[in-house]
Parts: structure tokens; sequence; C-alpha cells
């Protein structure tokens, strides 16, 4: 017996167009966009941010560098960069003179 073959082209089964593939991720991207905008508008977040709300509590560089790989998990700042953002709050007259 012979095996006859289809002419039609069958697409294999559970696999999808390339092109839906593609806009799923262009949605994906504009998603993560738009919570990066809105993060941006509810308030800063960031290293930065919590450095300056820490020192305007009162916290002690020690306290804020225990803190920080909680607030901030990818940062690797040290005390000189409290010490950047604390001079910088004096020289904004926002903390006071040492």
């Amino acid at each position: 017996m012979q095996q006859v073959q289809s002419t039609t082209s069958e697409k294999p089964a559970g696999k999808k167009p390339a092109r839906k593939k593609e806009a799923r991720k262009a949605n994906r991207r504009n998603v993560e966009a738009a919570v990066k905008r809105e993060t941006k508008k509810k308030g800063k977040t960031g290293l930065i941010a919590y450095l300056r709300e820490s020192l305007l509590a009162g916290k002690t560089t020690e306290q804020i560098l225990e803190g920080l790989p909680k607030a901030c998990p990818q940062s690797k700042a040290g005390p000189k960069d409290v010490s950047i953002v604390r001079s910088k709050l004096r020289r904004e007259g926002k903390l006071p003179a040492a």
C-alpha cells in the first residue's frame, strides 16, 4: 500500500503565528512603560528619594544603611552617598548645619 501525501500544508497544532507573539511583546512593553509613568506621578521612588526621606526623618547614616537593602535591594550605596545627599539638603536649607 502506498501512503498518499496531502497537498495542503497543515500547521502544527499549538503553534501561534509570530505576529501575535510580537503584539503581546509590544503590549507588555507598553504596560511596563505605563507603570513606570504612574510610579513617577505618584511620588519619587528609588535610592535618592529613600536617602532624602530618611535624612529628613532624622535617621543616622548607620540606620539608613541598615534599611537600604529592604528599600533598594540592588543598590550598592555606602556612607559616602548618604553624606552627599546630606550636604545637598544642608545647602538647600532643609537640614540644620552640623
